[in-house]
């Protein structure tokens, strides 16, 4: 027997079961994004976002889109930003003294997202705080150091916004942790590097968090963490800890990574050092700290011209 239903009908079938369906975290039933500008890959700031793009919990223009989340889930609170862009060179890096990557100055993550014209913003790993315990950092392109370090996993950022991790070897020697280094950097053009971790999240898997890591990895505490939803499509996680919220332990950021869909997610650095800034907003692990002031940030640029990044629906 065949079923004969109503063209109105029908058409409101399909319009309830569209609403049903999830959406991608970062918004991509959106139109696509393009990219007037073509941002250098050096440690200038982007272009200024429009006041205009925010609205409430989101931005829009047409190179990038950003919706903040606040969530609680089992006693922690994450705030959290899912972020899509049109180019890679819209994920970049800034520094605290962006004319000497040696430096040791410090600067508040609201302070260097203000200077970089960051649509969103989130902490990095302190990269100069303990160079000793450092492998790769590299900014924007630019490198800071290139050793070997077996103690701590990397992550590298290339050129199209992939990200690519090396994991922790304590039985590697130096030379072969070097040539692991030398393979990646040979198959990928890095721009951004870091040495903190652990890695969270390999190729859409949660690690099984060693629990001899650095950073207390069984405590409960603040944590920042930055991870790969697709090509150009990110999350920024900070789960809140030390007060109303209980944090988390580094085994539960790599869960709660994975289940965000996260393909590849890594730890930066925590405690009072966890912020998330979105326009004037600023979101700290441990809110009712001061300001820890830090070495940089990871941040999302805009690519229109200053005068024309209107907001879009």
């Amino acid at each position: 027997m065949t079923l004969h239903v109503p063209r109105l009908s029908l058409v409101l079938c399909l319009l309830a079961a569209l609403a049903l369906l999830p959406l991608s975290p970062a918004g991509a039933e959106d139109a696509a994004l393009t990219a007037p500008l073509t941002l250098p890959w050096d440690l200038s700031p982007g272009p200024e976002p429009d006041p205009a793009g925010y609205a409430g919990d989101t931005y829009a223009d047409p190179s990038i889109r950003v919706r903040l989340e606040t969530r609680e889930e089992e006693g922690v609170i994450w705030h959290l930003a899912f972020v899509r862009i049109a180019s890679p060179a819209q994920l970049r890096t800034y520094t605290a003294d962006p004319g000497n990557l040696l430096s040791r100055r410090t600067a508040s993550v609201s302070k260097m997202a203000r200077a970089a014209h960051a649509v969103v913003a989130i902490n990095g790993d302190f990269y100069n705080n303990d160079a000793k315990e450092a492998s790769v950092e590299y900014r924007m392109g630019q490198k800071v150091r290139y050793k070997a370090y077996r103690q701590k996993d990397v992550l590298l950022i290339d050129d199209r916004g992939d990200f690519h991790l090396i994991l922790a070897g304590s039985r590697q020697t130096n030379a072969e942790q070097l040539d692991i280094l030398a393979d990646a950097f040979s198959a990928h053009h890095v721009i951004n590097a870091f040495t903190f971790g652990p890695a969270l999240v390999v190729d859409g898997r949660a690690q099984a968090i060693n629990p001899h890591y650095s950073y207390t990895p069984n405590r409960k505490d603040p944590r920042s963490a930055i991870g790969q939803l697709g090509s150009l499509s990110y999350v920024l996680a900070v789960a809140e800890g030390r007060g109303a919220s209980s944090g988390a332990t580094m085994q539960e950021l790599a869960d709660y990574m994975a289940a965000l869909g996260c393909l590849q997610a890594y730890n930066l650095d925590g405690g009072n050092s966890s912020q998330l800034v979105f326009g004037d907003t600023v979101l700290k692990g441990q809110p009712t700290a001061s300001d820890r002031t830090v070495n940089d940030i990871l941040y999302f640029a805009s690519a229109m011209p200053d005068s024309d990044a209107g907001g879009a629906d």
